[in-house]
């Protein structure tokens, strides 16, 4: 699987990316937050232990 790092911030609740990028249809994409509050966002998928890596 290749793997790119974009750079971005959070705006109004979207992600803005600090320049143009263009994916496939389907392209499978994974956030990470460096300053990550569990009360301030949403339930997220566990990524370990979903079923697609089984």
């Amino acid at each position: 699987m290749a793997v790119a790092a974009y750079k971005g911030t959070v705006i109004n609740g979207q992600i803005v990316l600090d320049e143009d990028v263009k994916l496939l249809e389907g392209a499978l994409v994974y956030v990470i937050f460096p300053d990550y509050e569990p009360h301030q966002l949403s339930p997220k998928k566990d990524i370990d232990n979903s079923d697609d890596n089984a």
